[in-house]
């Protein structure tokens, strides 16, 4: 909706979107090699709460809001570590590449459009 209310335009899928794109993004995130393969569970929440209000969900429409109520909202503390602990263990099994590869689109996929901005 934001999208189709903006006065900016979406830019074309062509070379030039791409290389834009690709020199405003990094590819990839680049770890630490002490942060290779293990996420704290403080980075968890960190990187949880510095989602922006009213970010945009996924395809299955999870927003950051529903993640942020699911890990900060538990009905106890023990409730609470658990789930973090759980997203530890799972993040850290992702970064040292034990991910099932039939699933591999699905859940690094996304909705790529790529609106016009004044730079």
């Amino acid at each position: 909706m934001r999208l189709l209310l903006a006065e900016d335009s979406v830019a074309p899928n062509d070379e030039e979107t791409y290389a834009s794109l690709l020199s405003k993004h990094s590819r990839r995130l680049e770890l630490p090699n002490s942060a290779a393969g293990y996420i704290s569970i403080e980075l968890a929440e960190d990187c949880l709460k510095s989602f922006p209000p009213g970010s945009q969900g996924g395809r299955d429409g999870l927003r950051s809001q529903h993640l942020k109520d699911m890990f900060f909202s538990p009905p106890d503390l023990n409730t609470q570590n658990l789930i973090f602990q759980t997203l530890q263990d799972f993040t850290n099994l992702i970064f040292k590449g034990h991910f099932p590869g039939d699933i591999k689109s699905l859940f690094f996929g996304a909705r790529l459009i790529a609106p016009r901005k004044k730079d």
